[in-house]
């Protein structure tokens, strides 16, 4: 492939394993395409690519910790997974239109990120699963109240 001239930068999203065994085909094809695309000259951006592998890594053992550690019934173990995804998804519908209204995307990506970042290492501090649910809500409510 030819270098375009009008192109710089390589932003490469989503960089991390989309599950935790699919970690290899992302060091082997990703590094490849990384590798060919910096021979040509352009400077490779790689975005979410520890907070997915850490987002992966701690989703497989969230309902052993809310069960084992914090003796959550499995029906809590649902309904906060089910709360989890609604919100995720109803946060990316808004996050979306706000975006595409307001032309710009780089504060929501950071935010974003950021929010991530900051809730993991607050499931540490998880004494019971009320904690989970409350914490995750807060969150979500610091960042929905920002952009409304």
């Amino acid at each position: 492939m030819p270098k375009r001239e009008d192109i710089h930068k390589v932003l490469i999203i989503g960089s991390g394993p989309i599950v935790i065994g699919q970690a290899a085909e992302f060091d082997y094809s990703g590094t490849q395409a990384c590798k060919a695309l910096r021979q040509l000259g352009y400077e490779i951006v790689l975005v979410s690519f520890f907070t997915d592998i850490s987002s992966e890594m701690l989703y497989p053992i969230i309902p052993i910790f809310l069960t084992a550690i914090l003796h959550a019934p499995m029906s809590v173990v649902g309904l906060i997974e089910g709360i989890a995804e609604s919100t995720a998804s109803l946060l990316e519908v808004v996050s979306g239109w706000l975006s595409d209204k307001s032309g710009k995307r780089k504060p929501f990506v950071i935010y974003g990120y950021s929010l991530s970042t900051i809730a993991k290492p607050l499931l540490a501090f998880a004494v019971t699963w009320h904690f989970v649910l409350t914490a995750r809500d807060a969150l979500i409510a610091d960042s929905t109240e920002q952009y409304s």
